[in-house]
């Protein structure tokens, strides 16, 4: 199973060598572990669930969990960002709620170590990214599931003042219902998300109370007991 053209591994074999210390015996199928690796990130599986001819799950399990400890995936990433010399005339930012696993509690460390937290969404983490004018990722940052990702946007943007001046950020509409999001780079980029709509009348409720039908109780279904109604 090929998950990556010669052009491809090439690349990526050069930011590997070039994000390593260089101590160490070389694996003779290092491709195929990275490779492995890939294609368990792609799919979401378990290690358990890699094929059969990727070789032992184990082996790309400790060498993924190794590398990330020494931060060897980070600072290949980081060295691929800059051979692209991203495109930030326009910066998308964006940010996803990723579920933790109920066992991800109590990990050695705490919470804000492993960017892990508790929201009305449940026990998990959220992932903010962001992309450069061709698509292509130059940031990742994780923060706790309780964390507001329209509040990091603007510490975000501050991480990317050194590759180059950004022209616009484009968005979703929560940071636009927040002042305090607006971006405050020193390139000071223009916010380019649709506006959030105001609740016309002087007397407005919550919008989430306008969004959010009234529930119905079932007909002839008393108020003790929702399960029980009365015989016909």
């Amino acid at each position: 199973m090929e998950i990556l053209d010669d052009v491809e591994w090439g690349r990526l074999k050069g930011a590997l060598d070039a994000a390593r210390s260089g101590t160490g015996r070389p694996m003779g199928d290092e491709r195929r572990v990275i490779e492995s690796v890939i294609w368990r990130q792609r799919n979401g599986a378990k290690w358990r669930s890699l094929p059969s001819e990727f070789g032992p799950w184990w082996k790309a399990a400790q060498m993924h969990i190794r590398w990330s400890r020494s931060r060897v995936w980070e600072r290949a990433f980081e060295h691929l960002r800059e051979a692209g010399r991203p495109d930030l005339g326009e910066v998308f930012l964006d940010g996803i709620s990723v579920r933790a696993h109920h066992k991800a509690a109590g990990a050695k460390g705490g919470g804000l170590r492993h960017a892990l937290g508790r929201s009305r969404g449940g026990f998990g983490t959220k992932a903010l990214g962001v992309a450069d004018a061709k698509r292509r990722a130059v940031l990742f940052l994780l923060l706790p599931g309780q964390a507001s990702e329209v509040r990091a946007g603007p510490a975000v943007l501050e991480l990317l003042c050194p590759l180059g001046p950004i022209g616009r950020v484009v968005c979703d509409r929560g940071y636009s219902s927040d002042p305090g999001a607006t971006p405050s780079a020193p390139s000071e980029p223009s916010l380019a998300c649709p506006a959030s709509p105001p609740i016309p009348g002087p007397t407005a409720r919550p919008r989430r109370l306008l969004q959010t039908p009234p529930r119905r109780e079932p007909l002839g279904t008393p108020q003790g007991n929702p399960r029980h109604r009365h015989p016909i």
